[in-house]
């Protein structure tokens, strides 16, 4: 049987005393807030191992590699990754969002989740990729895939 801690033995000892009392006493006299209280009496079982303490390991760290990295290590692609909230980075998706709102979802009706991704599904492949770029000399993305693979 794991120890009871110090933790645990003060939060049993403040429910039993916010049971016999009331939580805003009990909350003044172990020198907490009511809110703390609420949340041990809410996850309180009856056991004292429902008082033992969560872990306050994190998740994940920010500099540990995804599948995602690894997949792209594999295939050796070179991810390059800018801070957020950058104009370069702004403008990009902002420009994207409004030229799907301006050729899609302004033009479209939609009836159901199911007929939304089917009209998608058929906007995807038909004519998200048809529209001329400055970037790529006027041409469609389309257009320099196809130049692309004829090249090749």
């Amino acid at each position: 049987m794991a120890t009871i801690t110090q933790d645990m033995g003060f939060r049993l000892s403040l429910i039993k005393y916010a049971d016999k009392y009331e939580v805003t006493k009990a909350a003044v006299k172990y020198k907490t807030n009511r809110q703390y209280v609420y949340r041990w009496k809410r996850r309180y079982n009856g056991s004292i191992e429902s008082l033992r303490g969560l872990s306050r390991r994190p998740h994940h760290h920010p500099n540990q590699h995804t599948l995602f990295q690894v997949r792209l290590e594999q295939h050796g692609i070179r991810h390059k990754v800018i801070r957020p909230y950058t104009p370069r980075h702004n403008g990009k998706v902002e420009r994207s969002h409004r030229k799907d709102n301006e050729r899609f979802y302004a033009t479209h009706r939609f009836y159901s989740f199911e007929d939304f991704a089917k009209q998608l599904k058929v906007y995807n492949r038909r004519d998200y990729n048809a529209f001329p770029m400055r970037p790529l000399g006027w041409k469609s993305p389309n257009q320099v895939l196809r130049d692309y693979l004829r090249s090749v």
